[in-house]
Order: C-alpha cells, then structure tokens, then sequence
C-alpha cells in the first residue's frame, strides 16, 4: 500500500468509521459466532495454563471479546488507531490496558512480549 493511500485510510478510521463501528458493533452486529468461537478458545487456553495475557489488535471498544475476558479475571491488552475507541473501552471496561496506535507500527509500542 503505497503511503498516499495508506494515510487516507488512517484518517477514515479516526475520523469515521470509529464511530459507526462504536454504535453498530454494539447495537447491529452485538456477538457473532466467531466471536463466540474466539472466547470459548481463548477462555480454554487460559483455564489450562491457569495464566492468561492478551493482547488484541484493532481491539476497538473492547466489545465483546476484551470485555467477556477481562471479565473473566484474564490480563487483557490491546492496540488501535482510533483515540475515541480506545477511550469507550476505557469507560467500559478499567481493567483493559488499550494503546492508541497502529497495529503495523504496534512493536515500537509494545515492549513485553505475549
């Protein structure tokens, strides 16, 4: 992706489709199957290892899979390029640590490794 479109896409992410996917995610698509299939996995893997970090990327509002782990107990963290998701998530849900950044760029970020 050349750099001329590559910003165009970060300024519609931050600048649009933050908000649609805020409102829709939560009152449209709510929990979907792969979700559901997402959590249960992680929710094994954690309960057999009995210690469970993650790390989500694009993890937007925390909704649902954020939210159902670190409800759990579980040290979720997570990235994303919109200040305004990463701010609800924090409303919604403390306990989840959440970057603001893009995911390409997430390992100048992030030190501790997963």
């Amino acid at each position: 992706m050349n750099i001329m479109k590559k910003d165009k896409l970060k300024d519609f992410l931050v600048s649009t489709y933050d908000k649609n996917w805020d409102y829709n995610r939560t009152h449209y698509y709510k929990v979907l199957e792969l979700d559901k299939q997402i959590i249960a996995k992680l929710k094994s893997y954690c309960e057999k290892y009995k210690k469970c970090n993650v790390f989500e990327v694009c993890i937007g509002n925390g909704y649902p899979i954020a939210g159902a782990l670190s409800s759990k107990g579980y040290l979720v963290e997570g990235i994303d390029i919109s200040k305004f998701l990463v701010s609800r998530l924090n409303q919604k849900y403390p306990a989840v640590n959440a970057y603001v950044g893009d995911a390409l760029e997430m390992e100048k970020l992030i030190k501790k490794k997963y």
